[in-house]
């Protein structure tokens, strides 16, 4: 698999994609972008667009750590926002950008680190002894913060077709970082 990128959307989708402000920067913001992104995210899933490990890293617990246990997806219902709700959340809007234009990080980390990946490919618990390395050198030359870095190369990895183990594995790694 080769690295996914940001997905090609439809004029349509675009068209919505184009109005939503990232991020709201007050209550009417807030409400513009709820009218808009249940419509996007509802053609989006229609079609197919947003890859699998993309709605997986929304969906599937497996995809997430932390203290609460369940998937992003169920973080909402749990605190009372379900169904199309979800989409108009503002907390919504990070995993809205990640599905359609993926991990956020300067275009040379993800350059590097997408190159190393492909060389490799298919990537094995070897080669975690020159992606983890790579990445924290990428990490501490690019002056990431380590909270965002773990979880933005968790999505990077993913996006390179990397395993659900290994990708979990460099960002364990990552977390470990001083």
């Amino acid at each position: 698999m080769s690295y996914t990128g940001p997905i090609p959307l439809t004029p349509e989708e675009q068209t919505l994609f184009d109005k939503i402000i990232f991020p709201p920067d007050d209550h009417d913001d807030w409400l513009a972008n709820a009218a808009v992104v249940p419509r996007l995210m509802k053609l989006m899933l229609t079609r197919g667009a947003i890859p699998e490990h993309r709605l997986e890293y929304f969906n599937n617990p497996e995809y997430r750590t932390g203290r609460m246990k369940g998937s992003r997806r169920d973080i909402f219902e749990r605190n009372g926002t379900k169904g199309l709700a979800i989409f108009e959340h503002a907390n919504f809007l990070k995993y809205l950008r990640y599905f359609v234009l993926g991990v956020e990080m300067p275009e040379k980390v993800i350059d590097e680190f997408r190159h190393e990946v492909e060389r490799v490919s298919p990537v094995s618990g070897g080669d975690m002894e020159d992606l983890i390395p790579l990445a924290r050198r990428l990490i501490r030359g690019h002056r990431i913060e380590i909270h965002e870095a773990s979880d933005n190369f968790f999505k990077l990895c993913l996006d390179c077709g990397v395993s659900l183990i290994w990708a979990a594995h460099l960002r364990e790694a990552i977390k470990k970082m001083h």
